[in-house]
């Protein structure tokens, strides 16, 4: 946690653009964090290759999500549910409210989601490479979305822009400050914190790292393109053909902050 003397710096920030600080706040927040015990030892079990690709999600201990946390019906896996119902307390004490509006997704949904927008493209001509690189921006091909681990999970607005100002920069400040301590990681971190690769930035996304992390070492470990572009599900992925030249594994999949 950031040291009280450095109050008067953060708020003399806030008098620069809301981008500017919203990028400056990721770097203070991420550097130095440390976790308690509890979290710090959280242990993913083994996960088998379709856990890890979302289409055998009840492999894990998924749990329904209170309504009254979130948008919609979702789920969790348990231990990332209770962490962050901690956050959740901790957030609503300093006037920030957090609202999951997606968690775990399956295969099946995420081919849903991504078949959909290549569709769309492929009306307007847009095919190919060319297509699947438009919608990796900001979404994951099918089998290879850390949704499907239950660890990750959307919060309060899919939209960009709502996090400049008002409610929204309010909220990823707090989260930025103070995720870590519950285990919770931006993932998906502004270009200006040295990530080059990978999905655009996503304010929205935060990723419980105890055991986010160690699941995606073991899709590293067990998943080459051989299944990604192999497995018969993934057959039915449009553009699947090109996972391998746009680098989704190297690039996408890995291409993430870690907040270390």
């Amino acid at each position: 946690m950031p040291a009280r003397h450095y109050t008067f710096q953060i708020r003399h920030l806030l008098t620069v653009s809301a981008l500017a600080f919203s990028s400056w706040i990721f770097v203070f927040a991420s550097s130095g964090k440390t976790h308690n015990s509890a979290i710090t030892l959280a242990t993913a079990d083994s996960a088998s290759v379709r856990f890890l690709m979302g289409m055998a999600p009840s492999e894990k201990s998924m749990i329904s999500v209170p309504m009254a946390y979130c948008s919609k019906s979702l789920q969790l896996q348990k231990t990332v549910w209770q962490a962050f119902l901690s956050m959740h307390d901790a957030a609503a004490k300093s006037g920030v409210k957090l609202t999951i509006i997606s968690g775990m997704r399956d295969f099946t949904h995420q081919m849903g989601i991504w078949n959909g927008k290549y569709s769309k493209l492929a009306a307007k001509g847009i095919t190919g490479e060319a297509a699947v690189r438009n919608i990796l921006k900001y979404s994951s091909m099918p089998g290879t979305s850390r949704h499907h681990w239950g660890t990750d999970m959307d919060l309060n607005s899919l939209e960009p822009g709502f996090f400049l100002s008002g409610d929204g920069l309010k909220m990823l400040t707090w989260m930025r400050l103070n995720a870590g301590e519950f285990g919770f990681c931006e993932v998906y971190s502004p270009r200006s914190t040295g990530r080059t690769t990978g999905y655009e930035p996503e304010p929205w996304h935060w990723s419980y790292m105890p055991l986010a992390k160690q699941y995606l070492q073991q899709y590293k470990d067990k998943i080459g393109y051989n299944i990604i572009q192999g497995d018969p599900s993934m057959k039915k992925v449009s553009g699947i053909l090109y996972a391998n030249k746009v680098r989704i594994k190297e690039d996408f999949i890995q291409g993430i902050n870690e907040c270390q």
